[in-house]
């Protein structure tokens, strides 16, 4: 215990002694919170997406037909055929 109140001692006066730690201690965080912001957001671009109707019944196709509004539509069975998949 004696040690850390020692090191807690030691670091808080090397702070007080310079003047540029205690402006980066309060500017930083400040410029942080300016700029992370703008920096990451939760927008959805440009996401690759497939759907495979496996079921053929009458209710997977109105749940897919319903929910395409949402999506533009590809056709790649084609290219699927082509590595092997079924259908």
């Amino acid at each position: 215990m004696r040690t850390l109140f020692f090191l807690l001692r030691k670091e808080f006066l090397q702070i007080s002694r310079n003047k540029l730690i205690i402006r980066m201690i309060f500017a930083i965080p400040v410029v942080q919170l300016i700029v992370l912001p703008n920096a990451a957001n939760y927008e959805m671009k440009n996401i690759n997406m497939c759907a495979v109707d496996q079921d053929h019944s009458e209710y997977s196709r109105q749940f897919s037909a319903s929910h395409m509004h949402i999506f533009q539509t590809h056709d790649h069975v084609r290219a699927l055929r082509g590595r092997g998949h079924r259908e």
